[in-house]
């Protein structure tokens, strides 16, 4: 009997635990000044009241934590500054950083909450991490609050709506999320899944952008400019293909009119051909096979050397 009494108050006491979370509170004063002139709130928690205000130093924010158990009652309480009353403003937010209360700007006196205190039994994650970003893949990383072993991480782009996404479910934290298109700019969102039908709030965005697949010429440099050819090089950032698509023209032409000839010596070109004693704007792209081509980059401008030089020093 003695050890049944015993597990029942364990289990009592891991429930409470676990219902047990953080609200925030947060104070401002736009100012700078502190509420020094009788401004203050007073949150009561179960029955007991505390007094909060913005002390200066700093003068402009004040952010309380607030320990609430799943059910607890809740009142918050306002007293407006009683020599500049429109300068001071708060916000309630609840353990997963879901706005409860917002004020507004230069609230008035009075009760602004009187409710009860939900703590979610599946917390949400925090600090949402995005690392080793490639151009189909990208490693996410996040701080765990519960004890879940399950997560899903919602990708999309950016601005997506939550629930219009890809989802990848994780059992490991950090997870890769793979498929994902290159040069593209994504959001992720985060829950946790502590069980087939509870599931915390998502949490997010964090954003980031893929690399490209075939990587994109920049610094040119010259080698040669003859009469009719020019030759030049670049830096090829890593990609090791050689096929190159050279596009060329008079400078200042818009690119997609000019002519294309497509070379087998990146990162060198010698376009040839040319007009003497002309100006050419050269723009190059990287083929990487099967589709993937580089973005186009440049202008490089050359001129070419006259065909005849002018002769000099003669009477």
């Amino acid at each position: 009997m003695l050890k049944k009494l015993l597990s029942i108050t364990l289990f009592f006491a891991v429930a409470l635990v676990s219902a047990q979370c953080n609200y925030s509170l947060e104070m401002r004063d736009a100012f700078g000044d502190g509420w020094g002139n009788g401004a203050q709130m007073t949150v009561t928690i179960n029955g007991t009241p505390s007094v909060y205000t913005v002390p200066d130093p700093p003068g402009d924010q004040n952010t309380v934590s607030l320990t609430v158990n799943d059910g607890d009652t809740l009142i918050l309480d306002y007293i407006a500054d009683a020599v500049t009353p429109g300068d001071n403003e708060f916000t309630l937010f609840d353990s997963e950083g879901i706005i409860v209360v917002d004020s507004g700007f230069s609230p008035a006196t009075g009760n602004y909450f009187n409710g009860t205190a939900s703590c979610p039994t599946c917390p949400a994650v925090t600090n949402i991490t995005v690392n080793n970003v490639v151009a189909d893949a990208a490693e996410i990383g996040w701080t765990q609050v519960g004890t879940e072993i399950e997560w899903e991480i919602e990708v999309g782009p950016t601005g997506f709506t939550v629930g219009s996404g890809v989802v990848t479910t994780a059992t490991t934290n950090p997870a890769t999320v793979n498929g994902l298109s290159a040069i593209t700019n994504y959001d992720v969102y985060v829950r946790a899944k502590c069980s087939a039908t509870d599931l915390s709030n998502s949490q997010g965005p964090a954003s980031f952008t893929t690399t490209e697949s075939c990587p994109t010429p920049s610094n040119f440099a010259p080698v040669t400019q003859t009469a009719t050819g020019v030759s030049f090089i670049w830096d090829a950032n890593g990609n090791p293909n050689t096929i190159v698509d050279i596009e060329y023209g008079p400078t200042g032409f818009t690119q997609g009119s000019g002519t294309i000839v497509q070379q087998f010596t990146a990162p060198f070109a010698d376009v040839t051909g040319l007009a003497a004693n002309t100006t050419y704007d050269f723009y190059v792209r990287i083929d990487c096979g099967m589709g993937d081509l580089s973005l186009w980059a440049g202008p490089y401008t050359a001129t070419t050397a006259q065909s005849c030089p002018e002769i000099s020093g003669h009477d």
